[in-house]
């Protein structure tokens, strides 16, 4: 019998705190349709007094954010609430297939 990997040792675009009011997504693959993105290592700017969703664009494979919500169509990597210059939480958002 084998066991299911622990999400939180999953690296893939992992999001992590930085400094300030960034993130930092680790490296990672990803597939939509046949269409696949090499992603490197990225740091994203977050929005103070918000909450920031944290996705790739299916329509460019690029990593974006906003302050809206997830678009049609991503794929989800985090919920970032910030408030006072810094970062308060990141929820991480990425989905696995494991079996």
């Amino acid at each position: 019998m084998t066991s299911n990997p622990d999400e939180s040792t999953i690296t893939i675009l992992k999001p992590v705190l930085d400094t300030g009011l960034n993130i930092r997504l680790l490296p990672g693959r990803v597939r939509f349709g046949i269409t696949v993105y090499e992603l490197a290592e990225e740091t994203v700017l977050m929005v103070d007094a918000q909450t920031n969703y944290v996705f790739v664009d299916s329509a460019d494979g690029l990593i974006k954010s906003n302050t809206s919500g997830f678009i049609a169509g991503c794929i989800p990597i985090a919920e970032v609430v910030t408030a006072g210059g810094s970062v308060s939480t990141i929820a991480d958002k990425r989905a696995f297939l494991v079996g």
